[in-house]
């Protein structure tokens, strides 16, 4: 989907009827590296290009080059549980640039920590997330007509807590 400025008075968006042909490698995996210890790796090399029309061989937007997450469960006690995670999203394009003229948005990590404690039927969690507090951005659009970007940070280091009750 695209926002096509020349329908309309005000511009409407549209589908995109152009190819894309999408290469890479992912992986998936998660190991048992102690009873009380999981870890999970996930991680993809990824290229997506649009295949014929005007964009041919231009980079697809908002798909990044490489991702990978680490995760790491603790089950420290019957009742309490942590989990930290990092992640890394590659470089990619701006949504809506289809030309491939602007800049990419940069890439990022994070790291998470979660706590878990549960009680029957119940549960509270509490976490500390984007534990180095970097200022990054998960998202932005790029506008042709006017040739302006338009950024959309993720939350710098934030704490979220949940209470619950699981049926």
């Amino acid at each position: 989907m695209v926002f096509d400025p020349t329908v309309g008075a005000f511009g409407s968006n549209r589908n995109l009827e152009d190819r894309t042909v999408h290469k890479g490698v992912s992986i998936n995996s998660r190991w048992r590296l102690d009873k009380d210890l999981m870890l999970t790796i996930n991680a993809s090399a990824q290229q997506a290009r649009f295949d014929g029309g005007p964009f041919d061989r231009n980079d697809v937007p908002q798909v990044p080059e490489q991702t990978m997450q680490l995760i790491a469960d603790w089950q420290a006690l019957s009742w309490l549980s942590t989990q930290i995670s990092h992640r890394y999203v590659g470089d990619r394009r701006f949504d809506g640039d289809l030309d491939n003229r602007f800049r990419k948005l940069d890439h990022y990590r994070t790291t998470d920590l979660q706590l878990t404690a549960r009680y029957r039927a119940m549960y509270l969690k509490a976490g500390v997330y984007n534990l180095e507090d970097h200022q990054v951005v998960d998202y932005g659009n790029f506008s042709n007509t006017t040739n302006t970007a338009t950024l959309y940070p993720l939350p710098e280091r934030h704490y979220r807590a949940a209470f619950g009750v699981e049926f």
